[in-house]
């Protein structure tokens, strides 16, 4: 059943190519990408954001605190883009840049804290710990959604040319971060099982 797609958009793809309407159909309403943001990548987010809460508060883990926090930049940063692509393309592109690099860094931690095996936190004060840190979490989120308004903030996309070389370094760091945070922790899962 998972192949039917695959197959339907290749022939679609082919059909496509074969009679060269490359670019001439294209299905693009204004909220389109904020219907997407909100419904496929917030709401996986904020799932996988909430589980990794719950654990920590059982089992005490800064690793599943701040697990659980980069989801929660991930899951804010695509709804501020989606809000933004109606109006400023260059922003979208800049949010989900900065959003991602932001929540990469928090996800290395994670993985660094769970490679050195630390102490869990105690459990007097753990609820309070997550909601200053979820707290804080938002804040970081919804400055990383209006930095791209800033005065001076440089352009990562420009109308008519693409993505800037700076938009390409960040994803760039933010590839080799998220590589080295997944090394991290696939070393910890084969170490474990």
């Amino acid at each position: 059943m998972g192949l039917i797609p695959i197959a339907g958009i290749t022939l679609s793809v082919a059909i496509e190519l074969a009679l060269h309407l490359r670019g001439q159909y294209v299905f693009n309403p204004p909220y389109l990408l904020s219907v997407i943001s909100l419904s496929l990548v917030s709401t996986v987010g904020f799932i996988v954001a909430y589980l990794s809460a719950k654990c920590y508060l059982a089992t005490g883990s800064l690793a599943l605190l701040l697990l659980s926090m980069a989801f929660v930049v991930q899951s804010v940063v695509p709804i501020g883009s989606g809000w933004a692509s109606t109006f400023s393309p260059s922003a979208t592109v800049a949010m989900a840049a900065l959003g991602l690099l932001v929540g990469s860094v928090v996800q290395l931690l994670a993985a660094i804290q769970a490679s050195f095996r630390s102490v869990p936190i105690g459990s007097e004060h753990r609820k309070a710990r997550l909601t200053v840190a979820g707290f804080m979490t938002v804040l970081l989120s919804l400055i990383v959604v209006f930095l791209p308004f800033s005065p001076g903030f440089p352009s990562l996309f420009v109308n008519a040319t693409g993505v800037t070389v700076v938009n390409q370094v960040i994803y760039a760091a933010a590839i080799g971060i998220f590589v080295i945070g997944s090394f991290l922790f696939m070393r910890l899962y084969s170490r474990s099982k």
